[in-house]
């Protein structure tokens, strides 16, 4: 059974789930519960979501598809690994691993994601910008938007006179507190004059509870020897790229946690830390 709900003109959340993968489910938990090459055959031009913030926010950090199933839903991207055992950054098709002590590896095939977004990546719009500073670019890049109604992803070219990034550490199986609380012990990683892209999107508020809003950022630099979620910056020579796109379809982890009860519930309007 297929539910679609149409928020907006041109903009639907799709939620994939059927009785038939419930009882897969139960049978064989690891595999993915629906095809994934059937929604991508679609004309639409969309992220394809791999489940909530929210989950995340309730200490849900496994899910059950595999780097070689959710492959198929983009070129372009970011997200994390089972148990937060890294950060990801994908660009170019390529899957990104940001290992604790900073290094960036490409991830095999077969490591599991419990959060991602992930797109095609096919620019409209180029523009370049003077912005020194990560709020000068945010408030440009707001100003370019045809509409903050709608998501976009957005990669930034950019030398960085200073970057500051966040790693991600594996955690026990049986922790399940909050990302804001895990996170806030998370490596830290600082460099200066490196040049790289941004990889992100931009989320209009009423989709905070699937991901950050208004934007989530991660980095990769152009030799692909520094990686991680984006927390601060100071830039020079951006040029922007911005993809709008026409949906977003949500895919639901088909685990125990991910479908056990949630009791923590974040303000998710105030600015967030992770």
């Amino acid at each position: 059974m297929k539910h679609i709900i149409t928020c907006l003109p041109f903009i639907f959340i799709l939620f994939s789930c059927s009785e038939n993968s419930k009882k897969q489910n139960q049978n064989n938990e690891g595999k993915a519960p629906y095809s994934i090459k059937k929604h991508q055959t679609s004309s639409v031009d969309k992220i394809i979501h791999y489940s909530a913030l929210d989950a995340m926010r309730n200490g849900v950090y496994t899910g059950d598809l595999t780097i070689s199933e959710v492959k198929q839903n983009g070129d372009f991207g970011l997200g994390t690994y089972n148990l937060l055992d890294g950060e990801m950054v994908v660009l170019n098709g390529v899957f990104y691993r940001i290992k604790t002590n900073g290094e960036v590896v490409e991830v095999s095939e077969s490591k599991k994601t419990p959060f991602n977004a992930l797109t095609f990546f096919n620019p409209e719009i180029e523009t370049k910008t003077d912005a020194n500073t990560l709020d000068q670019l945010k408030e440009f890049i707001l100003g370019k938007l045809p509409t903050k109604n709608n998501t976009y992803a957005i990669q930034v070219n950019a030398v960085f006179e200073y970057i500051e990034l966040g790693g991600a550490e594996k955690i026990d199986k049986d922790n399940h507190l909050p990302v804001a609380e895990i996170l806030k012990t998370r490596p830290i990683y600082k460099h200066k004059n490196v040049q790289g892209k941004l990889v992100g999107f931009y989320y209009p508020g009423y989709l905070s509870p699937i991901d950050l809003h208004p934007f989530h950022f991660h980095f990769l630099s152009n030799d692909k020897k520094i990686a991680g979620h984006l927390i601060d910056a100071k830039l020079s020579k951006a040029t922007i790229l911005l993809d709008e796109k026409e949906s977003i379809e949500i895919v639901m982890p088909q685990t125990k946690d991910f479908r056990n009860e949630w009791k923590y519930i974040e303000d998710n309007t105030s600015k967030s830390n992770y």
